[in-house]
């Protein structure tokens, strides 16, 4: 299997066109995302680390990755119930949303795993992940997320 080194390679889209994987769906709408995170309020910038539970190959790039635009929100109903059906669910537990384009170590695309983390902008703590799904739009990564220490 080629290395996936661009946004697009990972995500199997080209320019304007959306993910491949969801097929010629009628009347969807086919939008470029780059650089999207800039237009919304409450997105930050923070760091990306692996978790020691996570498997480290000769393609795993250097961390932490600088740079993550994120927006913090707090879980959904649907969310809570998942997570407290499948790991426990506690009040503090917050849903953070990182931007696939910037999840990338130089040219290498980051797949979030659980037990990875994401470290808030200026300082504001640390957050372990729980679970994580990829947003349909192919842009974004969904991560369940709970306060913890690197």
């Amino acid at each position: 299997m080629p290395a996936v080194t661009t946004f697009c390679q990972f995500f199997g889209c080209t320019g304007l066109a959306v993910p491949s994987d969801y097929g010629d769906v009628p009347g969807k709408i086919i939008a470029d995302y780059e650089g999207e995170w800039s237009y919304i309020d409450g997105v930050e910038y923070g760091s990306y680390a692996y978790g020691s539970s996570r498997e480290f190959t000769a393609a795993t790039p250097s961390l932490p990755v600088d740079g993550i635009a994120y927006y913090m929100a707090n879980p959904s109903h649907h969310e809570i119930i998942q997570a407290a059906a499948t790991y426990g669910y506690e009040p503090n537990d917050v849903t953070i949303t990182i931007w696939a384009q910037t999840l990338m170590d130089g040219a290498v695309v980051i797949e979030p795993a659980n037990g990875d983390f994401i470290i808030l902008a200026g300082g504001d703590g640390t957050w372990r992940i729980l679970s994580y799904r990829r947003v349909m739009d192919g842009a974004q990564w969904k991560c369940m997320c709970r306060k913890s220490v690197l």
